[in-house]
């Protein structure tokens, strides 16, 4: 899983910066490209906004990266493309969900413009997937808290027809594999994949039918 997780997170991540970075090299700085909503302050607590421009600013003064530092040093503003290499996995997620629709489509259409409705959906249960793998947590029976969408298309006819196994690691499996094909057709991880699970011994209980 990671294998695949890591290619998927540098891939959308390059996406982001460089094209966002093209409107403007400090456009993670800049709420004009965020939706209102997450720009709303409630009494007493910060914006969603605000609390990611913390975290942000906390990666930067964290970071022993010299190309972080030599910024610093020389109080030269970041650019979106330097700065995008502290995020990890819940940055980009976090930062791709708040974005407006016309910029998740900018996103997408350099992946594959089908998945605009469901990116952020899918990059929801990919980061929870990646945490677990992070943790060593077993994933063969894992449940995803939200149901994963899935688009119309004929690479998912038949696949997940029951809205549980909507919550399972099969549902993970197939977009990752749908994501994997967009962005580097050679790729065989699903045959790997594969690999493992004819590999699986028969366990009391422990059946293919769980994933």
């Amino acid at each position: 899983m990671f294998d695949a997780l890591e290619r998927i997170e540098v891939h959308v991540r390059s996406v982001i910066a460089h094209e966002l970075g093209k409107i403007s090299p400090l456009a993670y700085t800049n709420d004009e490209y965020i939706r209102a909503k997450f720009k709303k302050m409630e009494p007493g607590k910060q914006s969603t906004w605000d609390t990611f421009l913390v975290k942000q600013q906390n990666l930067i003064v964290r970071s022993k990266e010299d190309y972080i530092i030599w910024h610093r040093e020389t109080n030269k503003s970041i650019p979106f493309w330097v700065v995008v290499e502290t995020w990890d996995f819940g940055m980009l997620n976090w930062y791709y969900r708040m974005l407006k629709s016309e910029y998740q489509a900018i996103i997408c259409r350099r992946i594959d413009a089908a998945i605009i409705q469901v990116l952020g959906n899918w990059l929801d249960a990919l980061n929870t997937l990646r945490n677990e793998c992070a943790h060593h947590s077993r994933i063969w029976n894992m449940r995803l808290q939200n149901k994963v969408k899935l688009i119309s298309a004929p690479y998912f006819d038949g696949i997940c027809p029951e809205d549980e196994q909507k919550h399972k690691i099969i549902v993970c499996i197939s977009i990752i594999w749908y994501l994997l094909h967009a962005i580097g057709p050679s790729s065989r991880w699903i045959y790997h994949v594969d690999r493992l699970f004819c590999a699986m011994p028969t366990l009391p209980h422990c059946s293919l039918l769980n994933i």
